[in-house]
């Protein structure tokens, strides 16, 4: 959430940059702005300084999935594991379409 809002005669604003250049924008008193990003590219990639007008939360995908979910979130894991092992097996022969389907009814049947 940005926490840098200003407000000039009962108008809220918010600075945009672009660049060098930058400018105050007028905004609604309701706006608000929600920056997702992986937290690898937020740490590594990000400029401090835009990291500084949020606030931070972290939620990671294990914090939004339940546990009744986590027996096909295994079995999903395992079909992408298998899937992206024998697919990089095919060679292109002119039908890679139907080769990959059977690698990918072959890793379903393997996995549930």
């Amino acid at each position: 959430l940005n926490q840098h809002y200003s407000s000039y005669g009962g108008q809220m604003y918010v600075r945009l940059a672009f660049g060098t250049h930058s400018r105050l924008c007028p905004i609604h008193s309701h706006f608000r702005v929600v920056v997702i990003v992986e937290k690898s590219d937020a740490y590594q990639r990000l400029a401090p300084p835009l990291l500084n007008r949020f606030e931070k939360q972290v939620l990671e995908r294990k914090d939004v999935v339940r546990d009744e979910d986590l027996s096909l979130l295994s079995k999903l894991t395992l079909f992408c594991a298998r899937f992206t092992a024998s697919a990089g097996a095919i060679r292109a022969d002119g039908d890679e379409v139907s080769a990959l389907a059977a690698v990918g009814n072959s890793a379903l049947r393997t996995a549930f």
